[in-house]
């Protein structure tokens, strides 16, 4: 994404959309009278949504934390009945052996 040159590249284009709804403005983008109430009920909508990607966001965090978990107990279950297995071998081949 490249670096704005004006504030109006720099304000996101669904709020120069309710700018715009709200009629003229100056060379900036802005408009001379700003209707608050359509700009709150903008950032309300933008709140609801940030809260709602970062509840997703947090419950696939907590997905993969969990199957990470299995996995690594999986591995290390899997690794110490190898090892068991290698030290059954060992001690029965040396019990032949001795």
């Amino acid at each position: 994404m490249k670096n704005p040159q004006t504030i109006t590249e720099a304000i996101p284009s669904a709020v120069k959309a309710v700018f715009d709804s709200m009629g003229s403005s100056n060379e900036f983008g802005i408009p001379s009278e700003i209707d608050t109430q359509k700009l709150a009920e903008y950032v309300c909508e933008q709140e609801v949504m940030q809260e709602a990607l970062t509840k997703q966001v947090k419950a696939e965090l907590e997905e993969r934390r969990v199957f990470l978990e299995e996995l690594s107990k999986m591995y290390f279950d899997e690794k110490k009945h190898y090892e068991d297995e290698i030290a059954e071998h060992e001690y029965s081949k040396a019990g032949v052996l001795g």
